[in-house]
């Protein structure tokens, strides 16, 4: 970490001012913002009390624009929980089908049936999600 404060140039600020007020994204949005404000002398301490967040979340946000500039305000793309089913069974696929045929009314039936079958721990929300896919 170790960035107390963002140097910008015109034309970085510039690209942050337009981040900060046309991104469709409000994260992004605040993170454009937060580099503006630390540019203008604000510290770590004061941008995390004003962001409502950690100092450690505000010392990435800084090292990220250091890093990667503009691109490193993004969320990076594969974070979070993994889906637990994949339509690339095409088995598991037809074994669902065929359930929920036979069971169209009874979605937790059809997940105990999956789950004895494929050895999963699906639950039926995660089964209407699913659903939603293929």
């Amino acid at each position: 970490m170790g960035y107390k404060y963002i140097k910008l140039t015109s034309e970085e600020e510039l690209i942050l001012e337009q981040g900060s007020k046309n991104h469709s994204k409000s994260y992004f949005r605040k993170r454009c913002a937060c580099i503006l404000l630390s540019n203008r002398g604000y510290d770590i301490k004061s941008l995390a009390t004003l962001y409502q967040t950690r100092i450690n979340t505000i010392g990435t946000w800084l090292a990220n624009w250091n890093e990667k500039g503009i691109e490193g305000l993004q969320i990076i793309q594969g974070r979070g929980r993994k889906a637990s089913l994949s339509t690339a069974s095409t088995q598991l696929v037809e074994d669902i089908k065929e359930s929920i045929s036979t069971n169209p009314q009874d979605l937790e039936g059809v997940c105990y049936q999956i789950n004895q079958k494929w050895d999963l721990n699906l639950s039926k929300n995660q089964l209407k999600i699913f659903l939603k896919k293929i």
